[in-house]
């Protein structure tokens, strides 16, 4: 058995065990990861440093920015105000729910740069649930 073996055997073994135990997966995979990092002799201050350097990205910098974007619109009453714009031109033709949905989806992505971002704050369901119209719609 090689010492390659031996660790991937330990690694699988300790996660079962602590998975059976009731330990989050995520938990599992992590102690189980730095126990092997520590008795394959490696240094564990690296660890948290290779964590953060893959933290430290733009990219990722955008994702609180955008919810932060949708939040302030939502307080300030941007939102509604969108919305019931949008729902001024198309709120008379049949299905106007989901015409409303779909334009105030792009209006967002406008706005934002990023249209999955205004998914965070965009919360139509609950407004249609106070004009009468069916939760689901």
């Amino acid at each position: 058995m090689t010492a390659l073996q031996a660790l991937l055997i330990f690694l699988i073994s300790f996660m079962v065990v602590a998975v059976l135990f009731k330990m989050p997966v995520s938990f599992a995979l992590g102690a189980s990861s730095l126990l092997v990092l520590a008795f394959g002799g490696y240094n564990l201050v690296t660890v948290p440093q290779f964590a953060f350097s893959g933290l430290d990205s733009f990219a990722l910098l955008a994702i609180p920015f955008y919810i932060f974007a949708g939040v302030i619109m939502e307080y300030s009453g941007i939102s509604k105000m969108l919305i019931d714009w949008i729902k001024s031109f198309v709120g008379r033709i049949r299905g106007a729910t989901g015409v409303i949905t779909i334009c105030a989806c792009m209006a967002f992505g406008v706005l934002t740069g990023s249209a999955p971002a205004k998914m965070r704050k965009q919360d139509d369901g609950a407004r249609a649930g106070k004009r009468g119209l069916p939760q689901g719609l």
